[in-house]
């Protein structure tokens, strides 16, 4: 299928935006704000990477960087957890198992910042998630160790928010959030974070990809899909230079 002249026109502006260092981000505002992609497929090994810039402590105090959930039961979040919550002032990173499932935490990133974070993962029974922060990894606490079998659901991924009820939405900026068929390395989440773009990446396990540019919805998907785009506006990217590959 041919795509339509919109979504050629939304591209070749993105392009031109990247070109001159001048990429966007979507802004949520904490009640009701989301991006309801189309990609709905599961992996055994999977890695996430976004820039995130949290003012607030978004919907119920926790707030979804993404969830996999429309319409069904929880399967996979990566959300904040506001202070004097239970294990608050943390992310949290969780996946849903057969048997028991899985809850890691780390310390929350500074707010009113920009920060890229990486998630990979192995959905295996007894594995637990490793998590970038700035190319630094982070201390991960474990709060379960997860038994059976991974749950999986038909779903698609809602960035900024769950999409069952909209009501965990983010409070702050979302940018290039990218899904990956693979484990990247601490070099590879650490080029992310220098300001690699997701397509320089291992591109032949690249499986999504969202720049979240902030232009009109549909939200084109570089792979992955047009996304919707409800009420997030377009907001100032992270401050992040041209990547330079090292030599």
């Amino acid at each position: 299928m041919n795509p339509s002249r919109a979504t050629v026109c939304r591209v070749l502006a993105f392009l031109l935006l990247v070109g001159a260092g001048l990429q966007a981000a979507r802004e949520f505002d904490g009640a009701g704000d989301q991006v309801t992609t189309t990609f709905t497929a599961h992996a055994t090994q999977r890695t996430y990477s976004l820039w995130s810039y949290r003012r607030g402590d978004g919907g119920g105090g926790f707030g979804r960087l993404f969830d996999k959930r429309t319409t069904g039961g929880e399967v996979e979040t990566f959300h904040n957890r506001a202070a004097g919550t239970s294990n608050g002032d943390t992310y949290m990173y969780t996946r849903t198992f057969s048997g028991t499932s899985g809850f890691w935490t780390i310390p929350r990133p500074t707010a009113n910042a920009w920060h890229h974070i990486c998630v990979v993962y192995e959905a295996v029974a007894g594995s637990q998630p490793t998590i970038y922060v700035d190319s630094i990894q982070q201390s991960v606490t474990a709060l379960s160790t997860t038994s059976g079998s991974p749950a999986t659901n038909s779903d698609a991924y809602v960035i900024g928010n769950r999409g069952n009820d909209g009501a965990r939405a983010w409070d702050g900026r979302i940018a290039e959030f990218a899904v990956w068929n693979a484990l990247l390395t601490a070099s590879e989440c650490g080029a992310l974070a220098r300001g690699a773009s997701p397509n320089s990446i291992r591109r032949q396990s690249l499986v999504a990809y969202w720049p979240l540019w902030g232009a009109s919805s549909p939200e084109p998907g570089l792979p992955g899909g047009n996304a919707t785009v409800t009420d997030a506006v377009a907001a100032p990217h992270a401050p992040v230079g041209p990547y330079v590959r090292p030599r």
